[in-house]
């Protein structure tokens, strides 16, 4: 299963998906790196008992409000994220 979870609620999600899912990996979703997350991504599979993976961030925009490259990457070529091999 795969969500796009708001940052300010993962403790609930990750209890509730502590009930059946492992392999729970998460990458958090910043507007800019030096703010906090807004959102996070995360994977998770039934009946699996691997750890948690804390994955590296996604940044969406630099200092000057332009979008990073890692998401325009994603966004308009089509890259992968973390998530996506984790």
């Amino acid at each position: 299963m795969t969500l796009i979870w708001r940052a300010d609620g993962l403790v609930d999600l990750l209890a509730a998906l502590a009930r059946g899912f492992g392999a729970v990996a998460v990458q958090p979703v910043h507007p800019r790196a030096d703010a906090p997350a807004i959102r996070v991504l995360v994977r998770a599979v039934k009946g699996s008992r691997a750890p948690l993976a804390l994955l590296p961030a996604l940044v969406l925009a630099g200092a000057d409000g332009r979008p990073s490259a890692a998401a325009e990457a994603v966004l308009r070529h089509g890259g992968t994220l973390p998530l996506a091999d984790a």
